[in-house]
């Protein structure tokens, strides 16, 4: 009888039970949105997100995976670099979770390598919330929040995101 009680408590907290498979995916999820931008590939950086995702930057929020894809298809200026950092993920439930990472992000004139830059453009962190679909785990909703910006690098590139 007892081990009848702790099958059924097995069980009802399966989707718990694997806490380190949703950190990884959704980590994937941040280092595969840095390359995807600074390797600009709209298709798979769009579908890093749900279909109804929405990304903030800049006051500016993208509501839906292809506006998300228009604003990589469209961008203003040169190149990026993004170097994230300090990685956080939670699970909040059985198909959800939440996660922080920091970035710091290099802006350049589109060209050869390697490229000269006067220092970041700048540090912030990225805020996430994250949702299980059929496809797999994806980014329902990503804000960033800047902590630091070097105004002659905003200055020099019209690269804000």
């Amino acid at each position: 009888m007892i081990r009848f009680g702790l099958i059924t408590l097995c069980i009802s907290a399966l989707p718990f039970c694997h806490a380190d498979d949703v950190e990884a995916a959704c980590q994937r999820l941040i280092m595969d949105y840095a390359w995807y931008r600074d390797h600009p590939d709209a298709e798979a950086y769009g579908n890093l997100f749900t279909e109804d995702g929405t990304l903030t930057l800049f006051g500016e929020t993208f509501r839906g995976r292809d506006a998300i894809r228009q604003r990589l298809i469209s961008p203003t200026g040169g190149g990026t670099l993004h170097q994230v950092t300090t990685l956080r993920v939670r699970q909040t439930g059985p198909d959800s979770a939440e996660g922080q990472s920091y970035v710091t992000v290099y802006v350049f004139a589109r060209g050869d390598d390697p490229h000269v830059v006067p220092g970041f453009a700048g540090v912030g962190e990225y805020h996430d919330l994250y949702q299980r679909t059929a496809d797999g785990w994806r980014i329902a909703s990503r804000t960033l929040k800047m902590r630091l910006q070097d105004a002659d690098a905003l200055a020099a590139s019209e690269v804000r995101r």
